[in-house]
């Protein structure tokens, strides 16, 4: 499995958890560099007045909080990002992009429907430690409790939920059989623990619902050393 700087990993599992917002581009040895992106264009990155040598002229991968990526050269003006691809430009918004590789990293995108009555679905996706899973879901439950979707009702669930601590009827996930679930409801990203085939299931007693949520999955591996990755601030 291929090694990644211990600063990447510490950084993807503190996302949205600094002192103050700010953006971080990681290095290609590895380093975090803070502050704030002013622009994106050929010459490279800018951050509070500085140009870092990043490669932007060629195409990266963009990762979507919406649980899409995108491959293409990408410009910023401060106010949102462009991403020219083969298929013609793109105009995103702050607070939509979760990362940028440069040069793009393995990717796997997938598409799941969750069964509320189902208990644990296995997706058959095998990951390994370290691998960052986006995930963005929507859809609607039917539970003993009322209608919801991902994000789960106000009230806990029951004891014999497959997360009793989870909301009734969020979305909970665990990669492998037997580690230990998180809640992730409508979004959620991050990087995993532990190896394994990547479960999912709606956060409620078995054979007592009904509908599904459609979830997406994009899986990608941390950028390694040789790699540029910007992780902006979630505006």
């Amino acid at each position: 499995m291929r090694e990644f700087p211990a600063a990447v990993l510490l950084l993807l599992l503190a996302l949205g958890c600094g002192e103050e917002p700010a953006d971080r581009l990681v290095t290609p040895d590895g380093q975090v560099i803070v502050g704030t992106v002013t622009s994106i264009d050929g010459s490279g990155v800018e951050m509070d007045g500085l140009v870092k040598p990043v490669p932007a002229d060629e195409p990266a991968r963009v990762v979507l909080t919406g649980g899409s990526s995108v491959i293409g050269v990408v410009t910023a003006d401060g106010e949102g990002y462009t991403v020219a691809t083969d298929a013609g430009r793109m105009e995103l918004e702050k607070g939509k992009v979760a990362s940028i590789y440069w040069p793009p990293t393995d990717a796997l995108t997938d598409l799941v429907d969750v069964p509320a009555n189902g208990g644990w679905y296995n997706t058959h996706l095998e990951i390994s430690e370290g691998t960052v899973i986006t995930v963005a879901a929507s859809g609607r439950a039917n539970l003993d409790t009322g209608t919801t979707g991902p994000g789960g009702q106000e009230q806990f669930s029951s004891a014999v939920s497959q997360v009793p601590e989870a909301t009734s009827g969020q979305l909970v996930m665990k990669v492998g059989a037997e580690s230990s679930p998180v809640a992730v409801g409508a979004s959620w990203r991050g990087a995993v623990e532990s190896g394994g085939e990547v479960y999912l299931a709606v956060n409620s007693p078995p054979d007592s619902s009904m509908g599904y949520y459609t979830v997406s999955l994009v899986l990608e591996e941390p950028a390694g050393r040789g790699h540029w990755a910007l992780y902006p601030h979630l505006r």
